[in-house]
């Protein structure tokens, strides 16, 4: 057959669908496609599936013509396709033109309305073994039963009991069919966030079976409030981008203590995700509510797959920046993926957590509204902002690695003690800078928590204490054991173990160093912070940051990324009296 040749949509707001017509096995698969309205009451089902290999290696014959597919929609259509009746669907490989970069752009602008317009999106999660499958239904429907009769009427999770580790739940062969489940490649790709997210009615295909979404988030729910045992047994995988996809998209208020989801969250989280194409990881959210401005609805951009890459990030970055009138996406700068201007963030590239997200409750460095808004000089790539340059740097640490954590199970505790034993030589020199009252050692407690541990001072350095016994050898050997038991207690000789605070102390500290300024300030910093930059207080975020002087201006600095620094993280800095007063900062 000949290569299929499409038709240009009439309007921006048309897209095609595909009637499937009948089949079964291995047949032959034959559709039509058709041209609609988007507002045009249809009955289609979008399916969401992952791509896989690009290699096409199959066809559908549409009008007596050929459109090549890759194996993973074939495998998809053949499984959906009904045996005595056509079925409509939308599947993005067949029914936009992927060789017309300007379709792909306007369509893209399209998806989000095409999956609220579908009556079911089809999450199609592959291929699976019949026991597979019946694993997972018959576990599925034994945890939902429990959740629904613990819960009641009221459906709260507050009702729910704590799974005891000895029952026989927690050592159920099923769980590994679950587990395999939730490593599913579709789990990882950051289009479906989106497909599953604005779906009416999103189902779960595995298999032969058809799940409703909320039956198997309803059970990973549970693992994660009531049994983590078993995740960690039974290696489940599970993202919060999933797990709130209510949340996130229907507007629906979070359960509980826990922080509602920013747009900023959003496109954090899909750092972590797979995307074939870069720009995918700001198109694949523009159906998010915020993604349009609440007034004129207009996008913060518009997609079009022909643009330079770092001009669409440094437009979705300085149109935040106007729509909201608050700086905190500056705190989502990483060095993983940085593009040109220093200030804008690349969403395709993961460094680790991000500070102003686990204190965002707490911490206000820059006060709660920017004085004078920011601007952008003309035909440039800068930003124009105000703030308090405070201080260089007196000792950094080496950057801590996951590694450098038993939790992170990459490494053995005590295999990177040195970075204890030097920040703890620092900290416990008399000689050294340090400006805060109180004791040296719960000033490093604190820092090393970024100050959202929720225990009180002597708690603090209690776990704290019990946390660094892991590294005794190489902390020893730079303090003296008379030193070291002096500082760490009885619990540095009973040898008990600090594994409830490592969680707290790993999260912040990961790809980033313990600091001491040349004022005495402690703090956690990027780790390509260097000695020569500058601690900076920007008025109107959330948290400090590090910037570096440019070479070629002095009045102008990079950003190198976002900083904890202890006691300045509630607007301290913008009350205390002798303080440099604030100052215009460009960023480039």
């Amino acid at each position: 057959m000949n290569s299929f040749i499409y038709d240009t949509l009439p309007t921006k707001r048309h897209f095609r669908y595909l009637v499937l017509q009948p089949g079964d096995g291995d047949d032959a698969l034959i559709g039509e496609l058709r041209t609609a309205h988007i507002d045009q009451a249809l009955d289609f089902d979008a399916i969401s599936y992952v791509w896989g290999s690009p290699l096409q290696v199959s066809e559908i014959e549409c009008a007596g013509n050929s459109i090549r597919l890759t194996a993973s929609l074939r495998d998809v259509l053949r499984s959906l396709r009904l045996p005595d009746k056509p079925k409509c669907l939308w599947a993005d490989q067949i029914c936009i033109n992927q060789g017309d970069i300007a379709e792909r752009s306007r369509q893209v602008a399209l998806m989000a309305d095409i999956y609220k317009k579908s009556k079911t999106t089809l999450v199609h999660l592959g291929k699976v073994t019949p026991e597979e499958a019946s694993n997972v239904a018959s576990l599925l429907a034994e945890v939902n039963d429990l959740i629904r009769v613990q819960m009641g009427t009221l459906s709260s999770w507050d009702r729910v009991a704590n799974v005891a580790p000895d029952d026989p739940i927690t050592v159920d062969e099923r769980w590994m069919s679950i587990g395999a489940l939730t490593q599913r490649p579709w789990f990882d790709r950051v289009w479906v966030v989106q497909e599953a997210g604005l779906s009416s009615r999103p189902v779960i295909l595995f298999g032969d079976l058809i799940f409703e979404w909320e039956t198997v988030f309803r059970a990973l729910k549970w693992v994660q409030l009531r049994a983590t045992v078993i995740a960690y047994k039974f290696h489940l995988n599970w993202h919060g981008i999933h797990m709130d996809r209510e949340e996130i998209w229907c507007g629906k208020e979070p359960s509980g203590t826990a922080a509602p989801w920013s747009f900023l969250d959003v496109m954090h989280a899909s750092r972590q995700l797979q995307a074939t194409e870069i720009r995918d990881h700001l198109f694949a959210f523009l159906g998010h509510p915020a993604a349009s401005h609440p007034d004129t609805k207009q996008l913060i951009i518009t997609p079009d797959y022909a643009r330079d890459i770092a001009e669409l990030h440094l437009e979705f970055a300085t149109r935040y920046i106007q729509w909201t009138k608050n700086l905190d996406i500056l705190s989502f700068v990483q060095e993983a993926g940085r593009l040109s201007s220093s200030w804008v963030p690349s969403w395709a590239a993961f460094d680790g957590s991000v500070l102003a997200q686990l204190g965002e409750a707490v911490y206000n460095a820059g006060g709660a509204r920017v004085k004078t808004l920011p601007s952008f000089p003309v035909g440039g790539k800068g930003l124009n902002i105000e703030g308090v340059l405070l201080d260089d740097f007196h000792f950094l640490s080496p950057t801590f690695l996951e590694s450098d954590f038993s939790w992170g199970r990459c490494g053995h505790p005590g295999q990177e003690g040195h970075k204890w034993a030097g920040i703890l030589e620092h900290v416990l020199d008399p000689s050294a800078p340090y400006i805060h009252q109180g004791h040296r050692f719960a000033s490093c407690a604190i820092t090393a928590t970024i100050g959202i541990s929720g225990l009180k001072i002597d708690e603090l350095e209690s776990a704290f204490s019990r946390f660094l016994v892991s590294y005794r050898p190489d902390i020893e050997r730079r303090l003296g054991e008379a030193e070291l038991n002096r500082l760490l207690g009885p619990a540095a000789i009973s040898g008990l173990e600090g594994e409830s605070i490592e969680a707290a102390i790993a999260a912040p500290l990961i790809n980033r160093r313990f600091a001491i300024s040349k004022g005495g300030r402690y703090g956690v910093v990027p780790s390509t912070a260097n000695m020569g930059d500058t601690i900076c207080v920007i008025i109107g975020a959330k948290t400090p940051f590090v910037i570096r002087r440019t070479a070629v201006d002095p009045g102008e600095h990079t950003l190198v990324g976002e900083c904890y620094v202890q006691g300045i993280m509630n607007g301290e800095m913008l009350d205390v009296q002798g303080i440099p007063d604030v100052g215009p900062i460009t960023l480039v």
